[in-house]
């Protein structure tokens, strides 16, 4: 059976006819990826944390002055104001439940694991951050520009690329 270059006929209905509780329970890709994208509790709240990688993975904010790490992100949403306020949300949630809950541990194992400064605890750490972003959305940070112009002290034209100092 199935000999090199042999070609095997196999019908669907073969397959239903061996295999029924495979064909029962397989499940449409389509409707695997929305429920995996719906189960994705912390999906904002990860993005937010990835933010933290420029800082070692290590929690920079004060109760006064959002960090490197929440700065970056800050930045990145006053492009769109709602991803912090879904990450505040995201973080009320971890909280309520408890960030060892056994009933979201599969959740928390796909969020990037920040350190916090020594005696502080990660919980004492979100509820910071929590408080700079339900700030954030009353007053957002304008957004940089994109595109610099010509810096200070070099030509942007003519020069083929030598400095004309020498």
């Amino acid at each position: 059976m199935g000999d090199k270059g042999e070609i095997l006929d196999i019908k669907i209905a073969d397959i239903k006819a061996t295999a029924p509780p495979f064909h029962h329970q397989s499940v449409d890709p389509t409707h695997a990826l929305t429920k995996l994208k719906t189960a994705d509790r912390f999906q904002e709240l990860r993005q937010l944390l990835y933010a933290y990688e420029k800082t070692g993975y290590a929690f920079d904010d004060t109760v006064e002055t959002p960090g490197t790490g929440l700065s970056a992100y800050l930045r990145t949403a006053s492009y769109a104001p709602e991803r912090a306020r879904t990450a505040a949300r995201e973080i009320d949630d971890l909280l309520a439940v408890g960030l060892f809950n056994d009933d979201i541990a599969d959740d928390v194992d796909l969020l990037p694991h920040v350190n916090p400064p020594k005696g502080v605890g990660v919980e004492d750490c979100l509820r910071a951050v929590r408080q700079h972003l339900k700030r954030f959305p009353a007053s957002p940070p304008a957004p940089r520009p994109a595109v610099r112009g010509p810096r200070s002290g070099r030509r942007s034209h003519g020069s083929g690329g030598h400095d004309s100092r020498h």
